[in-house]
């Protein structure tokens, strides 16, 4: 298990995503979204800048396959709160959504 708080860390953990990036081995890997909370996505942009340097470019070490992303779990919940509580509202008082 690696620690997400350590460089060394985070680029053993983006090391083996890169493993599952379609093309991973080649030059054009296709690109894939790694999701995390913001600090998370931040630690993994430095870990990525830390192998993309002049003396990787050759190597297919540079892991460009990874696009880190920050994840909006808790406006997805929110989301599904409000349409459930409005839907059980209207039907409740039956009312209409037209």
């Amino acid at each position: 298990m690696e620690n997400e708080n350590t460089t060394e860390g985070m680029k053993n953990i983006t090391a083996y995503q890169h493993g599952y990036v379609p093309g991973h081995g080649t030059d054009k890997p296709v690109r894939i979204l790694s999701a995390g909370d913001q600090l998370t996505c931040e630690r993994q942009s430095k870990a990525l800048e830390d192998v993309r340097d002049s003396a990787t470019a050759g190597l297919n070490l540079r892991q460009d396959g990874l696009m880190p992303v920050t994840g909006d779990f808790h406006l997805l919940g929110n989301f599904y709160q409000v349409i459930s509580c409005t839907l059980l509202y209207f039907a409740r008082y039956n009312i209409g959504l037209s």
